[in-house]
């Protein structure tokens, strides 16, 4: 009996699997990316069915019966288990970008499949903490609850939320509001000035979180992130052990006009949905030689819509008075590496001139109040910060 893995090179472990199959004599394989899974298939036996693990946190039950039972009713193209095929005979295989097909789904999509339906699939979640994620609430209250449904889609119950409501309308604490009498771990923090970029820095104070994603109020993550990325916050909190950034990215087909560094490589190098990329060790800005236009055009876009990062690497990038923040081009600027997923979200944000909600190119930033307020609509809790002093204490 054999077996594929698709475990990527920095994907938490998955002993446990690797000891089961082991435990029950299934042979198995490890690739880092479906696109290996070709060249993978020529060390199977051609004749014996395989089960396809598609990521590192799968699990399929009783997997040596499944194989058993293809392997005596080979005129099935495959098995499916909870809607999806787990098991292939190797030389039927073909992919197709980002999927694996037979021969026989090429020419009929109606392909002979046997569909299993007392074993299930199950999703294991990585034993670390995941991101704590900061949602960031401004004015554009049809933009927020869009976004904000998007991320509280894409996980379960057990990741922090935290909405600052940073100078935000009553339309947008009513959304916020709305979602937290549905989802127990969200909480809402009232910031009592708008405190511009130093509200990321009132969230960390307010929450000591060691790592954390900023998520800005006009981002939308695709529905398939979930299972293409399964809880991706453990995973993004694992990557940060290695990374300085882990992100999402964005397409660029809708930005508002033509632009020196998004618009004149138009359109970005797409990459396979299920994979990871790597940005390397030259910063999005440029660096070592490298103009900073033409390393954000031909490196991995990721923007400042849904970034991760550790606290250590966000102090070092605080500025002084009058911000006590960063921006996301300094975070990337100064980054040593980072990563993101193929799959891309939508900035929503980049319509709002179209959509009536004023030019985006004319923004009048303040500078952050030294004194601020929050206070947990949900819990009571009232903190009082000074940032010249309390960012010290981060």
């Amino acid at each position: 009996m054999q077996a594929i893995i698709c475990r990527e090179k920095n994907d938490p472990d998955c002993d446990d699997l690797l000891t089961y199959l082991h435990d029950k004599e299934i042979k198995f394989y490890i690739i880092n990316s479906l696109t290996d899974i070709i060249s993978c298939l020529k060390q199977l036996d051609q004749n014996k069915p395989f089960l396809l693990y598609r990521n590192a946190f799968e699990r399929i039950e009783c997997p040596e019966l499944i194989l058993k039972f293809h392997e005596e009713n080979p005129n099935f193209d495959s098995l499916i288990i909870d809607g999806e095929r787990v098991t292939y005979f190797p030389r039927q295989v073909r992919l197709l970008r980002d999927i694996v097909v037979t021969e026989r789904m090429m020419l009929d999509f109606d392909s002979p499949y046997f569909s299993v339906s007392n074993l299930h699939k199950t999703l294991k979640r990585p034993i670390t903490d995941p991101v704590h994620i900061f949602v960031l609430a401004f004015q554009r209250h049809i933009y927020f609850e869009l976004s904000l449904n998007s991320l509280l889609y894409s996980f379960d119950l057990s990741v922090p939320v935290t909405i600052f409501l940073n100078g935000s309308s009553p339309q947008v604490k009513d959304i916020a509001l709305r979602k937290a009498a549905i989802f127990p771990q969200i909480d809402i923090v009232e910031v009592t000035n708008n405190c511009n970029h130093a509200v990321v820095t009132l969230a960390a104070l307010w929450t000591k979180a060691k790592k954390f994603l900023i998520w800005e109020d006009d981002f939308i993550l695709p529905p398939i992130a979930k299972t293409l990325f399964p809880f991706w916050p453990y995973q993004f909190a694992h990557r940060l052990n290695k990374f300085d950034l882990v992100g999402w990215s964005v397409i660029t087909e809708n930005i508002p006009e033509w632009h020196t560094t998004l618009g004149n490589f138009f359109p970005r190098k797409d990459y396979a949905f299920y994979d990871w990329v790597y940005g390397g060790n030259i910063p999005f800005g440029g660096g070592n030689g490298i103009p900073p236009y033409l390393a954000s055009t031909t490196k991995p876009m990721i923007l400042g819509q849904a970034l991760a990062t550790h606290l250590d690497f966000y102090k070092s990038c605080i500025s002084g008075p009058p911000w006590y923040g960063t921006t996301d081009y300094s975070l990337l600027k100064k980054a040593n590496d980072y990563c993101l997923p193929g799959l891309r979200g939508y900035h929503i944000g980049w319509n709002q001139q179209m959509d009536g909600l004023g030019n985006h190119n004319k923004k009048s930033l303040k500078e952050a109040p030294l004194t601020n307020t929050l206070e947990s609509i949900i819990t009571g809790r009232k903190e009082t910060y000074n940032l010249a002093e309390d960012v010290k204490n981060l």
